[in-house]
């Protein structure tokens, strides 16, 4: 592995190590490997950090059977991971020629694995997996999480790092609609990283992984907008459609936007009227926002059940993408725009949120996350904790700066504008959850 020293524009550097194997290069790009050391690896002497895990990659037989560039960054002593920048260093890692940017893998163990919860909380979309060993991370990062794969490990007699570490983030990515694997090592100390990378199944399962890849518009495509009363009224002056259309006119003319919303309806309607109002029209891009009237009609005993909804709405994307449609699935926003948790719906819409997440993981959708969007605007925007007023004009149906609120981050998840840093998000962590497996 050769020694390197990555630049950052802030005049930061990070010594680093890569192995670059031989078949790599612009006409066969190589997943990448990020491995984070722990705090005994710490120092300048850009070597330290291959002491453990790292040579589980490299071995002649890992990289005939999986070849892949692996780089391994050296912490400074008596300090502990930048995370910012790690952001930079992973980014540009992302950039080489010679690697897929689909698979770019994260891990790290001890003060690693701390690194590797915060790094893939920061930027989920970076990578196309995450294993983070006897770490801990940021609750509040759960709901970014939840559509990355994750395998986690501890050992559940590790005095360094409490196993409720690795146990309080799993729990709260699982209630955020995660699906995350967990792997607790019974009577294992604080060393659970041997056996972890020694593990065949665990370098299966990380290269088997891939990115979702970005929805990216071309003139020509055909983007239908499928939802309730929220996308009905999006397609008039003002309405989040319309801004849209307005800003890709110049650069897409190409380009045709199809709102398809009607009033009151829930996941079982969308799928009644999917032949007709969508895959007739045969679109390329299908914009799927759904949930707000599932959950608020249960006040008058109309709502979808849970299951029923989820059900629901793994067939109704499943049908739509085998029509040959990209599918972003957006999840619902908010019924009530007080503080988050103290409007009367709020806990069920996080439920049925954490559904939507679910299913695009499972699926490999694009997601927008609209719940978690409009959570961290609201905190921001409504500083008098008005019911409505801010984003809605009522708790639910947007207003102006709702419109364009909403059309801003279409546009985003649509490719059309630079993504922005990621906002913080609400997510709460339960119970230590019982773990899956004791090996």
């Amino acid at each position: 592995m050769t020694a390197h020293t990555f630049a950052a524009a802030s005049g930061a550097t990070l010594p680093y190590r890569v192995f670059v194997p031989a078949a790599a290069g612009p006409e066969h790009r190589v997943p990448l490997v990020l491995f984070l050391h722990g705090a005994g690896e710490r120092g300048t002497d850009n070597a330290a950090q291959l002491r453990h895990g790292v040579g589980d990659f490299v071995t002649e037989a890992a990289q005939a059977a999986r070849p892949c560039l692996v780089v391994a960054p050296q912490c400074p002593r008596g300090r502990w991971w930048d995370v910012d920048l790690l952001q930079e260093f992973a980014a540009s890692l992302a950039m080489r020629p010679d690697v897929d940017v689909d698979r770019v893998y994260l891990t790290g163990l001890s003060m690693g694995g701390f690194a590797t919860w915060h790094l893939a909380g920061r930027r989920p979309e970076l990578f196309a997996a995450a294993v983070p060993v006897c770490g801990g991370g940021e609750l509040d990062a759960a709901v970014r999480l939840a559509t990355l794969p994750i395998w986690a490990f501890h050992g559940d007699a590790d005095a360094t790092v409490p196993v409720a570490r690795s146990r309080e983030m799993v729990a709260a990515v699982r209630k955020a609609g995660g699906v995350l694997d967990y792997t607790e090592y019974e009577g294992v100390t604080h060393d659970s990283w041997t056996r972890t990378y020694a593990d065949p199944k665990v370098h299966e399962w990380l290269f088997a992984q891939r990115r979702v890849p970005p929805i990216v518009l071309h003139d020509g495509d055909r983007v239908v907008f499928f939802g309730d009363s929220i996308t009905a009224a999006a397609v008039k002056a003002g309405g989040y459609i319309d801004c849209v259309a307005s800003d890709l006119r110049a650069r897409l003319p190409g380009v045709e936007l199809i709102g398809k919303g009607v009033s009151g309806n829930r996941v079982p309607d969308l799928a009644a009227r999917l032949e007709r109002d969508v895959l007739a029209v045969e679109p390329t891009v299908v914009v799927v926002y759904i949930g707000i009237n599932d959950v608020w009609h249960s006040l008058r005993g109309k709502g979808t059940p849970i299951d029923a909804f989820e059900s629901g709405l793994r067939q109704l994307v499943h049908d739509i993408a085998a029509a040959g449609a990209r599918v972003v699935l957006c999840t619902p926003s908010v019924i009530g725009e007080k503080a988050a948790g103290s409007n009367q719906l709020d806990g069920m819409l996080d439920e049925y949120a954490a559904v939507s997440r679910r299913v695009a993981a499972s699926a490999h959708l694009t997601l927008l996350d609209l719940r978690a969007r409009f959570v961290a605007a609201l905190r921001a925007r409504n500083t008098d904790d008005a019911e409505r007023g801010v984003l809605t004009t009522d708790g639910v149906h947007l207003n102006a700066a709702g419109n364009r609120f909403v059309a801003d981050a279409m546009l985003e998840v649509l490719g059309a504008v630079p993504a922005p840093e990621p906002a913080a998000a609400e997510a709460g962590a339960e119970a230590p959850a019982k773990t899956d497996k004791k090996e």
